[in-house]
């Protein structure tokens, strides 16, 4: 009973999206399965259901229930929240670009932009720290070379445009301050009402 239980456990804990309990044995079966159906943790699914497709679904019911664009628009936005109290650059990074795909399959674009824009300055910026501190020369075997001013520049403008393009006026007053493109960068600050640069 115990290797069956670990096998359970193992199933139940490690599974993506279904798993799948089968038992011939009626008397059983019933037991677990009652506690199971009480907790709202299982669905019926009998052949007959099966071999005619009663319950609506496109599926039959037997598959995981797609997720509707609001809820992934909900994860998206939290996701955001997330990536913002992060302190850690790669770890943002990572959280702004899942946000970014969550938002596009939550049907919104302009969000999803605003992530992609989030993840081109964090880029920018580590690229500036890599050039002004750069790491060691030689990292796992393989040289490891410092980005140069122009590639630090080209990283910054291209976050200023996407900044820009979604509507993150005030970091892209900064970005573009970093590609010394001061003038530019002061109309746009004086545009927003942002007195000090």
């Amino acid at each position: 009973l115990e290797s069956e239980l670990k096998a359970l456990y193992t199933a139940i804990t490690r599974s993506r999206v279904n798993v799948w309990i089968y038992d011939e044995c009626k008397e059983k079966r019933t037991p677990f399965f009652e506690v199971c159906k009480a907790q709202g943790l299982v669905e019926v699914v009998s052949s007959v259901r099966r071999s005619i497709g009663t319950d609506n679904d496109d599926d039959g019911g037997l598959f995981a229930k797609s997720t509707t664009p609001a809820a992934w628009f909900e994860r998206g936005r939290d996701l955001l929240r997330r990536a913002k109290q992060e302190s850690e650059n790669k770890t943002k990074i990572g959280l702004f670009r899942v946000a970014s795909d969550c938002l596009r399959r939550g049907e919104s674009a302009k969000w999803a932009a605003r992530a992609e824009a989030e993840v081109l300055a964090l880029k920018a910026k580590d690229m500036e720290n890599h050039m002004k501190n750069p790491p060691d020369s030689r990292r796992g075997g393989r040289d490891v070379k410092p980005p140069n001013a122009t590639q630090v520049l080209n990283a910054f403008m291209t976050a200023a445009h996407a900044s820009l393009s979604c509507g993150l006026t005030l970091p892209a007053v900064h970005q573009l301050k970093k590609c010394n493109e001061l003038e530019l960068a002061a109309e746009l600050a004086e545009s927003i009402g942002a007195l000090k640069l």
